[in-house]
């Protein structure tokens, strides 16, 4: 049996439509992983992330945990993070498939995770650190910046499918949102030559 098969036979034992801990990684893991099986975009993965984003919004991923004051500081942080990553991936297959995005920015109130790395908290922490400067990279850096793209990328796209004109002001608006959105970009995340970025560590030179 194919790993795909067998994590696919997991899931489906462990009721995977139900709202409980760890099923939305699951899902989410899985989706990427029928998504990278091929170069072109993946219809399977854009199901499954669609089926992933409506039990998020029926386990309230789409509320701050702040204000639903259910949950430690520990785990609101890492709904942050989850949630901030299933925007950015269901919105980039929707994207790739033409299709809208699953989820509707305007209702939902999450704040992006801090810049903070995986040592700054756990889960006896009981108030949540600073986040670091945005000139400091964390493993984190790179997601908090895309989150904040997102807004103005899925106006883009959700335009781009719509069958009411707009008016060149109404374009250059959202065209004038995006290069602004893009100049707070930190230096630490800018592309540059290879031979400037000897001492940096792979990851970041990924990213």
């Amino acid at each position: 049996m194919s790993q795909g098969g067998s994590a696919g036979k997991s899931l489906v034992k462990g009721e995977y439509h139900r709202p409980q801990p760890l099923v939305l990684e699951a899902l989410a893991i899985y989706a990427q992983c029928k998504n990278m099986q091929s170069l072109d975009p993946s219809r399977e993965a854009g199901t499954i992330l669609a089926m992933t984003v409506q039990i998020a919004y029926e386990m309230g991923y789409h509320w701050d945990p702040e204000s639903l004051g259910l949950f430690t500081v520990f785990e609101g942080e890492m709904r942050r993070r989850f949630w901030a990553l299933l925007k950015q991936v269901d919105l980039m297959v929707s994207f790739q498939l033409g299709l809208p995005s699953n989820i509707y920015l305007k209702n939902c109130n999450t704040k992006s995770p801090r810049n903070l790395s995986d040592a700054d908290f756990n889960v006896d922490t009981e108030t949540l650190p600073p986040s670091r400067s945005e000139n400091e990279y964390t493993g984190l850096l790179w997601l908090i910046f895309k989150d904040r793209q997102m807004g103005s990328f899925s106006a883009a796209c959700r335009e781009a499918l719509s069958f009411d004109e707009k008016s060149e002001t109404q374009i250059l608006e959202l065209d004038n949102e995006i290069r602004r959105v893009h100049s707070k970009i930190p230096s630490v995340l800018r592309a540059r030559p290879m031979a400037d970025s000897i001492t940096d560590p792979p990851f970041l030179i990924m990213v």
